[in-house]
């Protein structure tokens, strides 16, 4: 009797966990740390922490509480990103990502091609139909893309590292339909490791404010329409394709296009001279030796890595009023890395530092740049020959 007893509050407790496991996610989805294009006292971005989601509109304005009680109202356009305190990405079953021309990606199933548009079973979302116009890829979950290919046929690269060359023309869960050179062909996804698709996409105006989503599943999609509360997430993805889910679905949320631009996200010219001959391509988001940016220990997810004896150059045509960054030596150039770090803004010095050296308290710096046309950053040797001299523009940012 007691061993039966013994057993059946097992279960019950077991229930509860399952019933209470979904409320718990609920509560963690209005735990929010939003970062703002303001300029805080320490020269950090103004970024409010504990808030609680109670409206958000993309085309309008985000409105929520504080954890102290205090309410908050911050125009989109003032956003920069949100991030669901202590969330972290689930395991997912689906076998594939589909990859946007756009640079998003969605995790899920591949169920069929028709009327020139890919129908894909997504965990979180349910089913999504793109153009193919629209459509870069579909690969095996672990596998990359190719970094180039061609635009005039699709291709097929298989698990045992064969490609085919042809046209995609029918997709169902089990197989692809493919036409090439060998005549029609059904060949099993199970053989497949990615898909790439030829054809240029269509252009099409990109709009003033987007939305790049994180989810739970690993999927990363870019809306032009986005309303959000405490629960719910509809939003509209590339071709208005509706999207629908739970806001505790969402990980992360990054605004582009509002006041602050990351100036990662610019082209820019780049001059290198190092001593031998040797180059060292100029990083986006990450340390010139292709690791995270780190400064003083700290990750920086934001920022150009660079080597000594680089000046990069980026046209600004007057949109701007302020440079906000921190110029550093990466804490990969201990111990005998130094830097002569400078920044010119239409031939003016705004920034100097003759002498920068890894370990050293490095401060982020506040740059007007109000009618700037072009904007230069500079890192010699410092008459160093260059050891390790490796600086990071970390959270380089422009804000208009």
């Amino acid at each position: 009797m007691n061993r039966s007893r013994r057993r059946l509050n097992y279960f019950i407790i077991a229930l509860l966990g399952l019933t209470t496991a979904p409320l718990a996610l609920a509560a963690s989805s209005t735990n929010w740390q939003v970062v703002t294009a303001h300029i805080a006292q320490n020269k950090t971005l103004q970024t409010y922490r504990h808030v609680a989601i109670a409206q958000w509109s993309l085309d309008g304005s985000l409105s929520g509480t504080r954890g102290n009680g205090a309410g908050i109202n911050l125009a989109s356009d003032e956003l920069v990103s949100l991030r669901r305190v202590a969330a972290t990405q689930s395991p997912t079953l689906a076998q594939w990502r589909l990859s946007l021309r756009n640079g998003d990606s969605l995790v899920g199933a591949p169920r069929a091609i028709a009327a020139g548009a890919m129908t894909l079973q997504s965990p979180l979302l349910g089913k999504l139909t793109f153009p193919l116009g629209i459509v870069a890829g579909l690969r095996r979950a672990g596998i990359q893309l190719p970094t180039a290919f061609a635009h005039d046929h699709d291709t097929i690269y298989f698990i045992n590292g064969d490609k085919l060359d042809g046209v995609l023309e029918g997709l169902t869960a089990t197989s692809a339909e493919f036409h090439s050179a060998l005549g029609e062909s059904t060949l099993p996804l199970a053989h497949i490791a990615c898909i790439t698709l030829g054809g240029l996409p269509p252009a099409a105006p990109k709009p003033p404010l987007t939305a790049q989503l994180d989810l739970r599943d690993g999927s990363r999609v870019t809306v032009s329409e986005l309303t959000m509360n405490a629960t719910s997430v509809h939003a509209s993805a590339a071709d208005h394709q509706a999207l629908v889910c739970s806001t505790g679905d969402v990980l992360s949320v990054h605004v582009l296009g509002g006041r602050l631009t990351w100036l990662a996200t610019l082209p820019f010219a780049s001059e290198q001279s190092t001593l031998f001959g040797m180059k060292w391509p100029v990083e986006v988001n990450r340390a010139v030796t292709g690791r995270p940016m780190r400064v003083d220990g700290v990750r920086y997810r934001h920022g150009l890595g660079v080597h000594v004896n680089c000046r990069l150059t980026f046209t600004l045509n007057g949109q701007y009023t302020t440079l906000r960054l921190l110029p550093a030596m990466d804490d990969s150039a201990k111990p005998w890395g130094q830097a002569h770090l400078k920044i010119t803004a239409d031939g003016k010095v705004l920034y100097d530092q003759p002498h920068s050296a890894p370990g050293e308290a490095a401060a982020p710096v506040i740059l007007p740049v109000a009618g700037v046309k072009t904007l230069e950053l500079s890192a010699s040797d410092d008459e160093h020959d260059g050891v390790r001299g490796r600086v990071d523009w970390a959270a380089a940012a422009l804000i208009k």
